[in-house]
């Protein structure tokens, strides 16, 4: 992001002028500067350009606010964040806080699910990726890694109005506003992996994404028994929760009309009466945890509005929410 003052753009000040420039590397980056130096002679013109240059002489950002969305489980894969913990070596603490505090969980460290050995053929390589996906591992690997991403972009300044997070992201999205301590998270996170995959059971189901809206979803569902509409992700995707066979089977129904879906990477079906049984173990645990207000409103994925600064009220939500 750069702030400047380019020719003639009103009485805006300077520091409500940005240009955006996405570049790949440092060569990249002059080329682009290049041409946007070019784009902004233009008086008056906003620029949105393809190859990744933004700029509008309005001051768009005025009066707005910052949320901050925390991914969940099925947004891990192998190596994430590597990029940037290169740069910023900070990044790796709460991985490595995580790898001390749940020392004895695993067969290896949970650092070494998200950054494995190279692998040297598919079978490798699929096997990383199923065992990153396990429910215990993928949480907390994405709460240690999701908070740290948090904690780099407050460290440049921008900081979060209110947050909410994709399932197991709300868990992340209120660690951040300060509801619950970070190691408790840690903890928290590959606790709750186990107590959803222990009421699975035999069965742990499966989830796909589902491009179309939950009335569409809801009609080719209509008939099949264990599996159910689970989350409402946008007006335009709708994702399903059930037993592995019947999910295989929906999704080839959809595909067969033409409408987009596959399976996501996740171990269990979750938000569905498969991991139900779960959520008494959940709620235990988080009754032992010291809850507090949170710092910024946190918005709940079971009620769309912003949850209870009351830490009991925030229980019952947390543990309702995983079904």
């Amino acid at each position: 992001m750069l702030f400047g003052k380019p020719a003639q753009r009103g009485k805006i000040s300077d520091t409500e002028l940005t240009l955006a420039v996405i570049a790949s590397t440092v060569a990249d980056l002059r080329a682009k500067l290049d041409s946007a130096l070019l784009l902004l002679g233009r008086a008056g013109e906003d620029i949105h350009d393809q190859r990744g240059i933004y700029f509008s002489g309005k001051p768009l950002g005025r009066g707005g606010k910052i949320v901050f969305l925390f991914p969940g489980q099925g947004s891990q894969y192998e190596n994430m964040c590597a990029d940037l913990a290169v740069q910023f070596p900070d990044m790796m603490r709460l991985l490595e806080r995580a790898d001390h505090l749940l020392d004895g969980k695993y067969a290896k460290p949970l650092s070494a699910f998200v950054y494995p050995p190279p692998a040297f053929s598919e079978e490798e390589k699929k096997k990383n990726a199923a065992d990153l996906a396990q429910t215990w591992v993928a949480q907390p690997a994405m709460g240690a890694l999701s908070l740290a991403m948090y904690h780099l972009l407050q460290d440049f300044g921008v900081k979060a109005d209110m947050a909410a997070g994709h399932s197991y992201g709300e868990y992340v999205a209120l660690a951040a506003a300060g509801v619950i301590g970070e190691d408790d998270l840690l903890n928290l996170s590959e606790a709750r992996g186990r107590y959803m995959v222990k009421a699975a059971g035999s069965e742990p189901g499966a989830m796909a994404a589902v491009k179309a809206d939950a009335a569409t979803a809801g009609r080719f569902l209509a008939g099949m028994t264990d599996i159910w509409i689970a989350n409402l992700n946008s007006p335009e995707q709708t994702i399903i929760s059930g037993t592995r066979q019947n999910v295989i089977t929906a999704v080839e129904k959809f595909n067969a009309a033409e409408i987009r879906a596959r399976q996501i990477p996740v171990a269990c079906a979750f938000h569905s009466p498969i991991v139900a049984g779960a959520g008494a173990m959940l709620k235990e645990h988080l009754d032992k945890l010291d809850l507090r207000p949170p710092s910024f409103p946190v918005y709940s994925n079971t009620t769309a509005t912003v949850h209870s600064a009351d830490p009991s009220a925030l229980a019952e939500q947390l543990a309702a929410h995983l079904a």
